[in-house]
């Protein structure tokens, strides 16, 4: 007969493969009432390390999609106490395995945020209401263009905090992550790309809290959200005269992120965007005139993107007048 110690982390070398149904059958018996009693006391790290740790994709197992059914939907939703020792930062997993499976994930995704708004802050939890295009909800969610905080979230819920905000608070650009928004922002309809836009050069790319390396993830979102490049293109021209550039003779290579070199990777975003042929010559003239010693290191890796973009005499005419400039000796 299996045993389980219900304060002990169970844990395998070898996962389970989910083509042994025979032996998935005979597991999944023998842990039935180790994981009744896992829930009655709610333990639900060791849950989450014994099925993490014994099967491979678990989701697919319909003893664990019941039984995790039961943990979300009852044992969690009905006694609100449960919540107190139910962590959205340390049972995550958990989270993830319950929205795996694809004919259930949308309707279950929507019936978690109804049952706690704050499920939003599951990462996994954003990606499928990314998947499922719900326009409704996401714009609900960024329809003030405003970041998403645990302040922003009470509001949301009639200013009632729930028993699951109980994590640190983490500002995001409107509804999700800059990672999800990276590789999933094609899934934005074009108004939720202008109000995603305008949250990100308004309130997250201006607020100093937010960690250089996020605000630099943030910038490279802005060229996928094509549909609002002349936003963009006006927002980098702002914010590359409103920081004082440094000294002309002083190069800051190697000296790491600041507010200088974000001013600098500003200048140089509308070079990355795919743009017509006239406005990138304008660009290449732009970077032209404002490169010193201090960025000539951003603008030169922006040269080469456009130096892709165009034909190679063009540019080559472009660089030689660059070159005969009063501009390039100062460069040093």
């Amino acid at each position: 007969c299996f045993e389980c110690d219900l304060t002990f982390d169970f844990s395998l070398s070898i996962k389970i493969s989910k083509s042994y149904k025979i032996a998935h059958q005979l597991l999944t018996e023998q842990l039935q009432e180790t994981f009744t009693k896992l829930l009655e006391n709610n333990y639900y790290t060791q849950i989450q390390n014994l099925i993490t740790q014994i099967f491979e994709d678990p989701w697919c197992i319909s003893f664990i999609d019941q039984f995790l059914e039961k943990l979300f939907f009852h044992h969690l939703a009905i006694n609100e106490t449960m919540l107190t020792t139910f962590s959205i930062d340390q049972h995550q997993e958990l989270i993830r395995i319950f929205l795996k499976n694809p004919e259930k994930c949308f309707e279950r995704v929507k019936k978690l945020l109804e049952l706690d708004i704050a499920y939003i802050y599951v990462d996994y939890v954003q990606q499928r209401l990314l998947f499922s295009k719900n326009v409704e909800y996401i714009d609900h969610l960024i329809q003030d263009e405003k970041c998403l905080t645990l302040t922003k979230l009470k509001q949301l819920n009639g200013n009632v905090e729930t028993k699951l905000m109980r994590f640190e608070d983490k500002k995001l650009p409107g509804f999700t992550t800059v990672e999800n928004l990276l590789f999933y922002a094609n899934y934005l309809t074009n108004n939720q790309q202008l109000k995603i836009t305008n949250i990100l050069h308004n309130d997250y790319l201006e607020d100093k809290t937010v960690s250089m390396s996020n605000k630099f993830k943030a910038i490279k979102v802005l060229k996928h959200l094509k549909t609002t490049y002349p936003l963009t293109l006006k927002w980098s021209e702002k914010i590359a005269t409103k920081i004082p550039s440094v000294s002309s003779n002083v190069s800051r290579r190697g000296r790491g992120a600041n507010s200088q070199s974000f001013a600098d990777i500003a200048l140089c975003l509308p070079a990355m965007l795919d743009l017509f042929k006239s406005d990138i010559l304008k660009i290449f003239d732009s970077l032209m005139i404002k490169i010193n010693a201090s960025n000539a290191k951003y603008v030169s890796d922006a040269m080469l993107v456009i130096s892709r973009k165009l034909i190679d005499e063009q540019f080559l005419g472009l660089y030689l007048k660059f070159v005969k400039s009063e501009q390039f000796p100062k460069l040093g």
